[in-house]
């Protein structure tokens, strides 16, 4: 399954309420089996974080944001009360049903990096054009970030040992031995 139909599964998490600012992060693991992180009030801008052994993505959501072209690019800057800045790229995504969404693929290393300064701030701040489109606690994110990656590890086991593309040792994810 490509990166972007995995993160596209990630919309079914919307739920259509208008909240606050969010005063924690969860993790789960979604109904596709992604390992994700997620401001568990779903206020908006909805920020889920995808956890996979090889890359990491970052969805978006907002109803009001309408205008979102589907796969032109934005650059997104996160500021954390920390100090740290991150400079993304992000994609519109427009589903069949009309959700829009700005979603990012990255490498493992970079979303790690990232993350590592996610969980060490209080808040952050997202930013688009010098416009704040999001002001944010971070209360709860470490917590919730190690239990992401406690259930990526599950999932993979043998993360972190290499590529094994070509293990024909390479235990199955399914008990079904014919599944790709």
């Amino acid at each position: 399954m490509s990166v972007w139909a995995r993160i596209g599964s990630l919309i079914g998490l919307l739920c259509v309420a208008s909240m606050s600012q969010a005063s924690a992060w969860e993790h789960e693991v979604n109904s596709h089996g992604v390992c994700i992180v997620h401001n568990e009030d779903m206020s908006w801008p909805f920020i889920v974080l995808g956890f996979y052994s090889d890359t990491s993505e970052i969805a978006i959501f907002n109803p009001d944001w309408k205008s979102i072209e589907d796969g032109r690019e934005y650059s997104l800057d996160w500021n954390f009360s920390s100090g740290d800045e991150w400079a993304l790229t992000f994609r519109g995504f427009v589903s069949d049903n009309g959700t829009v969404a700005l979603k990012g693929s990255y490498s493992k290393a970079t979303a790690d990096e990232f993350m590592a300064d996610f969980i060490k701030a209080d808040s952050y701040q997202l930013i688009y054009n010098n416009t704040v489109l999001a002001e944010q606690s971070l209360a709860g994110s470490m917590k919730a970030y190690y239990r992401a990656i406690e259930c990526r590890r599950a999932k993979d086991p043998f993360e972190g040992e290499g590529n094994r593309g070509n293990d024909p040792f390479k235990p199955s994810r399914s008990n079904d031995p014919f599944s790709s």
